[in-house]
C-alpha cells in the first residue's frame, strides 16, 4: 500500500506512507497483523511558521524579550532592536516572526545578552520543542498486532475485544550503517536522504468489555496502555508517533492534543508525549425511539 497525503496540522504537514504487510485470520476470534515494512517520510513544509502556529510558545517566548527591549522607555540592548516590531493592535514591542524569534533565541542561547537562569532555561525548553516539531522525519518500522475478540455478531453485546501491538523503528538502518557507513549531521545523529532516521520501540494493549445490562441497555468499558521508547538515534518519539488525549474517541470533554499535564498556560498548544494510560467506562441506553442515551466516564 503506497499513500501520499498532505494535512494541515501545525505546519503544513506532507506524509508519504508505504507498507508491506500481511493479515492472518486463522479463526472468526483471532487475527494476527504484520507489518514488515512500514515507510514514512514527513516533511514540514513551512517551519517558519512554528511561532505563528504554536502560540503559547510565542508567548512565553516574548514575555521573556519583554525584558531586553526597553525599561522607562530605555533601550537596554540596541543590537536587539531590529528584533522587535510594533502592531496596529499594541504598541508593546512583540517578536518578529521568524527573524526575531531565531534571533533572540540564539542571542539568549549563545549568552551574547546576559540572562536569568529562569530566563535561559524557558528559553532552552521553547527552542527544544520548535526543533523536535520542526524536524522533517524518517519512520522505517516493523510492527506485530494480535486481536482477539469472541463477538459472536453485531447484535451481541455480551463480548471482550483484546488488541496487542509491539513496533520497532530504525533497527535495520542502524545495522546497516555498520556496512555502509552513513553521513552525520552535528548532533552525531545518522542521516539517510540528509533525514536523521528515527528509532524507537513501542508497545499497546487495549481491552474493551460489554456487559449487556438489559435487551437494551449496555455497561461498556475500555482500557488503554501504550509505552514508546525512543534510543539510539533517536531521543525522542516522532510527532506522528506520539500519543495524545482529546477526541470523540477518547477523552470527549476536550479536543484532540489539547488535553495534557502542566499548567493552561504552558508552552505545548498541542500536548503530546510518549506514554499514555487511559480508561473508559460507559452506560448506553434509549432515549425515545432511536434516540440513545449515554453516561460516561473518561480518565487518562
Amino acid at each position: 500500500m503506497v499513500q501520499v497525503s498532505k494535512k494541515n496540522i501545525g505546519l503544513d504537514k506532507q506524509a508519504f506512507n508505504t507498507v508491506l504487510g500481511y493479515n492472518w485470520v486463522p479463526s472468526d476470534f483471532i487475527k494476527h497483523d504484520v507489518e514488515l515494512l512500514n515507510i514514512q517520510f514527513v516533511r514540514n513544509v513551512n517551519p517558519d511558521r512554528f511561532f505563528n502556529v504554536y502560540g503559547n510558545s510565542f508567548s512565553q517566548l516574548d514575555d521573556v524579550a519583554d525584558n531586553f527591549d526597553s525599561y522607562n522607555d530605555t533601550v537596554l540592548y540596541p543590537e536587539l532592536t531590529s528584533y522587535f516590531e510594533t502592531t496596529e493592535d499594541s504598541e508593546d514591542p512583540s517578536l518578529r516572526i521568524p527573524t526575531g524569534t531565531t534571533n533572540f533565541t540564539e542571542a539568549i542561547l549563545s549568552r551574547t545578552v546576559p540572562s536569568t537562569t529562569d530566563e535561559y532555561q524557558t528559553v532552552s525548553r521553547i527552542e527544544e520543542r520548535r526543533e523536535r516539531l520542526t524536524e522533517d522525519n524518517l519512520i522505517f518500522a516493523s510492527n506485530y498486532t494480535f486481536n482477539l475478540n469472541n463477538r459472536k455478531g453485531l447484535t451481541d453485546n455480551n463480548f471482550f475485544q483484546f488488541r496487542f501491538k509491539l513496533e520497532s523503528a530504525g533497527n535495520a538502518l542502524s545495522l546497516l550503517s555498520k556496512v555502509i557507513p552513513f553521513n552525520t549531521d552535528a548532533d552525531e545523529d545518522e542521516l539517510v536522504f540528509s533525514v536523521p532516521y528515527s528509532q524507537y520501540i513501542k508497545t499497546e494493549f487495549d481491552y474493551v468489555k460489554y456487559w449487556a445490562t438489559s435487551r437494551t441497555n449496555v455497561l461498556a468499558f475500555r482500557s488503554f496502555f501504550g509505552i514508546a521508547i525512543p534510543y539510539g538515534n533517536s531521543d525522542n518519539i516522532p510527532f506522528v508517533r506520539s500519543y495524545f488525549a482529546g477526541g470523540a474517541n477518547d477523552i470527549r470533554a476536550w479536543s484532540p492534543y489539547s488535553l495534557g499535564p502542566g499548567r493552561t498556560d504552558a508552552i505545548n498548544d498541542f500536548n503530546e508525549a510518549n506514554l499514555k494510560i487511559s480508561l473508559n467506562l460507559e452506560y448506553r441506553f434509549p432515549v425515545i425511539g432511536n434516540l440513545k442515551g449515554a453516561f460516561f466516564a473518561d480518565a487518562t
